[in-house]
């Protein structure tokens, strides 16, 4: 049990501003606590004890029903957070930390433009003392190692005056 307020009244609050997905993981196994839990927004409705992997499997089916997960994998291309790499067919190329969140939030969100501003905003850690030029350095590098895995295509554009946005190589890909 949450200890300031119940999962229902969470879950409405974020519903009034967020259509994020969301699962209720819930001692309250009842229908009616589950009918109530559904009604206030959950995407699904979890009852404990429950398996890691059944868990896994309802947040993977989630995620791709409301499109944050995609068609890498069909695509053949995968950020792997685990080695920071960047994956393409049989290539790979290893990425810096740095390059890894920058390329990470222009994937999220396919097509958007992202300024340096907020590049420096939400890619990089705030304790780091860094110039908006440092941006264009690090997106030259994760050109050039795009490269290096057989990806001919600019998958960074550089809007004047606006900043970076990716795009795909066919399809919509995110992470």
């Amino acid at each position: 049990m949450l200890p300031v307020k119940d999962g229902v009244s969470c879950c409405k609050e974020i519903r009034a501003f967020s259509d994020t997905p969301i699962i209720m993981l819930t001692a309250k196994k009842t229908e009616n606590d589950r009918v109530i839990g559904l009604q206030a927004g959950v995407d699904d409705y979890v009852c404990k004890p429950f398996s890691a992997k059944e868990l896994m499997l309802r947040i993977k089916v989630i995620l791709k029903r409301s499109g944050i997960t995609s068609k890498v994998e069909e695509l053949g291309l995968i950020l792997d957070k685990d080695g920071y790499l960047l994956k393409y067919l049989n290539c790979e190329v290893k990425l810096t930390n740095l390059e890894f969140s920058l390329l990470k939030l222009l994937m999220h969100k396919p097509g958007r433009i992202y300024s340096r501003e907020q590049i420096l905003e939400l890619a990089y850690n705030n304790d780091r003392d860094i110039s908006d030029r440092a941006i264009d350095s690090h997106i030259k590098n994760i050109r050039k190692k795009i490269r290096k895995i057989n990806i001919e295509k600019n998958v960074i554009e550089t809007i004047y005056g606006a900043g970076f946005r990716f795009v795909t190589l066919d399809k919509v890909i995110s992470i």
